[in-house]
């Protein structure tokens, strides 16, 4: 038996996370640099339609992901869709 198959007979299937509330809320400015990371833009593109520098998306969504407890923005824009925030 392998490590991974003796792991499943002990322990059993994986649960599914759970998508805990915020941990405060987001401001309106965070929620629409997320619709457009969520949407497939890169930080660069964000950054020139919305008037900041791509150093200000960055931050944005580095909060964003905090707040959320997301690894990383893939993972923000699903957070955010399962609290019907997108």
């Amino acid at each position: 038996m392998d490590i991974a198959a003796a792991r499943f007979a002990r322990e059993g299937a994986p649960t599914p996370a759970v998508v805990q509330p915020p941990a405060g809320p987001l401001s309106a400015r965070q929620l629409e640099v997320l619709r457009l990371a969520a949407a497939g833009r890169s930080n660069k593109e964000i950054a020139l339609s919305l008037g900041l520098s791509p150093a200000t998306v960055k931050s944005h969504l580095a909060t964003v992901q905090a707040i959320l407890g997301a690894r990383n923005r893939t993972d923000a824009a699903g957070r955010a869709r399962a609290l019907d925030l997108l």
